[in-house]
């Protein structure tokens, strides 16, 4: 036997290898086959010897008889030193059952158990059978609930162990979505919801989209229509003649002829939200807004590269009316002069974003915000990396602000908090400073002191922040943490009261740990979405509070 085989170690086996020891045939049988053999060409032995032979044979068949009805029972026979443990008894011989102690007929399907050195009765065996296979359904069912508990945490969500009747129904609706004309009158609040599902589930197509189509209906999302041909776009159109507010996204489908049915049937259109639209030529744009862009209040255009400057100025030029307007990822306006025309044509403005843009800069929205900045109620500027420190002062013009995004624009510590100090404005409800990472401690308390009485969600993924500031801001004065780094001669930061904080976002801050987490949950006593992904000391152990679901802890 080599080092290996004592070893129990055993390489990969071939495709011949296994079926020839599934059928039985092993190293035993092929050498009892070459001593038969060898038997034919040999000269007859002594008759003793040949009984010894003979004997030595039958021993091989009985392994070879255990070792197949071992595997038929599913026990794993390949190694020969486990029948060596095996008790010698041949089938039909009466035994007693190992589990029960009845006697029994042994037979090929006779269970040896190993741990107890004995075979089990049929009756003890079909009962070991039985928990096993429950064993297994409990496994999977454990396995479903994993999975429903990992997906409500994506949805942000969490379990319920009795489904509400109305989720119940709209269930059964998603899986006959197919039979979409028998389902009557559901409800636009029952509407908006299927909907939301079908765009998540791939499942909205030219065909389920009549669900959401009625004459009376003044306002439609559609999360998802990259399954909706031109046909089932112009529907919309002629189903619901007085529609005030329309949102497709995805619409990659959605072409010149379809924008121009639009503005031929949506007499009452006020706002237009448009997600991936790159089949709208720029003549196509400019016929639209010399017939809409009168009436429109909001509007919305993302992830084109045929929306260009001579587009964006032919709408703000005749939107007197416009209050909302977000442009995000328009690789078609490749200079900045358009944007410094917007505050110059709209000064009225409530909601404005330009995103993922290298062409906005500091003087154009320096210039914007010294005019529209007491109107703005909300302002996103995510991605604009040619952006610096020198607009940030421009800010305290935004008087009403209480959104704010600023994902990935490359501003420092030291201004924003000087920033924040000098704002004399409202209180913030919403702010994402998402990967900030020039940001820190010094900007983050400025924030956290200004807003701390209205601040709603709060996202600081990956801005590195000290684990000092992240536990002096949730304790009081007198606690034993602030104490010792008074004893140190480190910076201390007074405590701040967040009643209002429902969500908030501290990925990547790898300061964060189980301790922090829980601070965290007793003193946000409003909070209600956590998330920790990429902080790898944040773990399934910590202490979580009742109503606060974590998401990306490790486990």
């Amino acid at each position: 036997m080599s080092n290996r085989e004592r070893r129990g170690v055993r390489g990969p086996n071939s495709a011949l290898t296994e079926f020839l020891r599934n059928e039985g045939i092993t190293d035993a049988f092929r050498r009892r086959r070459e001593l038969q053999q060898d038997d034919d060409e040999v000269e007859a032995e002594p008759e003793a010897e040949q009984v010894q032979q003979e004997e030595s044979e039958d021993d091989e068949e009985v392994r070879e008889m255990k070792r197949a009805a071992a595997l038929k029972r599913g026990r794993d026979s390949d190694s020969e030193d486990e029948d060596e443990h095996v008790p010698f008894k041949k089938f039909g011989e009466i035994d007693h059952c190992v589990d029960c102690g009845s006697e029994f007929h042994l037979s090929v399907y006779s269970r040896f158990i190993n741990s107890k050195s004995g075979y089990l009765c049929e009756n003890c065996n079909s009962q070991l059978l039985q928990r096993e296979r429950q064993a297994r359904i409990n496994q999977l069912q454990a396995r479903k609930q994993r999975k429903r508990i990992a997906q409500a945490l994506l949805n942000r969500t969490t379990v319920s162990k009795i489904p509400k009747l109305q989720d119940v129904c709209i269930r059964e609706i998603i899986q006959h979505i197919n039979e979409v004309e028998v389902l009557g009158d559901i409800g636009n609040l029952n509407r908006a919801k299927i909907s939301q599902i079908l765009s998540k589930n791939r499942q909205l197509t030219s065909k389920t989209v009549d669900l959401f189509l009625t004459p009376d209906l003044t306002s439609l999302e559609l999360w998802d229509c990259s399954n909706i041909d031109s046909a089932g776009l112009d529907r919309i159109a002629s189903y619901c003649p007085n529609l005030q507010k329309l949102t497709l996204f995805m619409c990659g489908q959605l072409h010149n002829d379809n924008l121009k049915y639009y503005a031929e049937k949506l007499k009452k259109l006020t706002s237009l939200k448009l997600n991936g639209p790159f089949l709208i030529s720029e003549s196509a744009w400019s016929e639209f807004f010399d017939i809409m862009a009168p009436q429109l209040e909001e509007f919305e255009v993302r992830n084109t590269h045929r929306f260009s400057s001579d587009s964006l100025i032919s709408l703000i030029t005749q939107a007197p009316k416009l209050s909302s307007l977000k442009l995000s990822r328009l690789d078609g306006i490749t200079t900045s002069e358009a944007y410094g025309l917007i505050p110059h044509c709209v000064s009225d403005l409530a909601e404005f974003e330009v995103s993922y843009t290298p062409h906005m800069n500091d003087e154009s929205i320096s210039n914007l915000l010294a005019i529209t900045g007491p109107t703005l109620v909300s302002l996103n500027l995510d991605g604009c990396t040619s952006l610096t420190d020198t607009f940030l002062p421009s800010l305290q013009n935004c008087t009403n602000l209480t959104t704010l995004s600023l994902r990935q624009v490359p501003i420092t510590d030291t201004e924003f908090a000087k920033t924040l100090k000098q704002w004399n404005g409202t209180s913030l409800q919403n702010v994402d400073l998402y990967k900030c990472i020039d940001l820190g401690d010094a900007a983050i308390y400025a924030l956290l002191n200004h807003s701390h009485s209205t601040l709603i969600e709060l996202n600081l993924n990956s801005i590195p922040l000290t684990r000092d500031l992240l536990t002096q801001v949730l304790t009081e004065d007198d606690h034993p943490i602030k104490k010792h780094l008074r004893t140190e001669e480190k910076q201390w930061y007074k405590k701040v009261n967040l009643p209002l904080l429902t969500y908030l976002d501290l990925g990547f801050v790898r300061s964060v740990d189980d301790e922090v987490v829980a601070m965290v949950g007793d003193e946000c006593k409003s909070l209600h979405i956590l998330e920790v992904y990429g902080d790898n000391r944040c773990t399934i152990r910590g202490k979580v509070r009742s109503g606060l679901i974590v998401i990306g802890r490790l486990s």
